[in-house]
This record gives structure tokens, sequence and C-alpha cells, in this order.
């Protein structure tokens, strides 16, 4: 498995990804997708094993330190921000439990902490908190985010000391 950063000749096998991973109203749009990819390339990672695409994570960058979801937008992060916030972790069906979202994880919070960004966010679903806190992630409870109509809990970590 190699785990790199997202190419735009990705795009389209990201948005099928996405729509896997992600049921309905929770997948991110092609639009999203590229603005990501556009403007956060280094948090833009994916996962190929034999030149085929099985997983991507994806986040922006902000002052936030909680995902809201008015920062699923375009133009809702901020290039400058000093904490990153994690939108998607997806991989594909018969690729879990393999370590690829591991991988892509572990990749991503060092790229983050190499980059002097303080804070890491994310949401996820409740069957999924003891999975993030593997990483370190504390879960804060449940979010202000209402994306695609379901319930979230904020995960946070501290990324280097203050």
């Amino acid at each position: 498995m190699t785990v790199t950063n997202a190419k735009p000749e990705d795009l389209d096998a990201l948005v099928r990804l996405e729509k896997i991973g992600f049921p309905g109203s929770e997948a991110a749009g092609r639009e999203s997708l590229k603005y990501r990819m556009e403007n956060f390339p280094e948090y833009f990672l994916t996962a190929w094993e034999g030149g085929e695409l099985i997983g991507h994570i994806d986040g922006v960058l902000s002052h936030k330190t909680l995902i809201v979801d008015e920062v699923y937008a375009p133009g809702g992060a901020d290039p400058g921000g000093e904490n990153l916030l994690i939108f998607g972790v997806v991989t594909r069906p018969d690729c879990r439990n393999k370590g690829v979202a591991a991988e892509m994880m572990r990749t991503l919070l060092e790229r983050a902490r190499k980059n002097g960004i303080k804070t890491a966010a994310l949401t996820c679903k409740p069957q999924l908190v003891h999975y993030y806190a593997k990483f370190g992630f504390e879960d804060k409870g449940l979010s202000e985010s209402v994306l695609g109509g379901i319930v979230w809990h904020d995960m946070t970590m501290k990324l280097i000391s203050d």
C-alpha cells in the first residue's frame, strides 16, 4: 500500500469512493472534494494498492477547534488556521480492517505535527468513538454538526504542546 497526496486526476475515483464510504447526504460532492484538494493539498491523502484507489482521508485547516457545519462549505475553512479538521476517512469495503485507514490517519497526523498544527478534530458516529480513541482522540460529546441528519460525536486531540 502506498499513501500519497491526492492529485487532480484522482477526482473521479475519489468521488466514487466517497459515495461508497458515506451514504446519501453524508458524502461530500465533487466540488467540495475538488476545493479541499486544491486548497489543502497537504491534508488530502490517498491510499493505493496495485494501481487501485483503496482509501482517502481529507481535512482542512481552520481557526475553529471543532467541526461545525459551515466549515464544510467551500470557503468555510482557513488556510492560515492552526487546527486540522478531518472531514473524511474512507476505505473501500473490501479493504477494511486491514490497516488502510490507520496508516492514512498516522500519516496525516504526523504531517500536521511537522507543520506545527496545534490540534486535530473530527466528527464520527457513536460506534466509531473507540476507533478514533486509539489514535489519541478524546470524545468531547455530541457535536453541533448535523451534517446528513446524523448524530455525530466531536473528537479532538492535541498535536503539539503549547
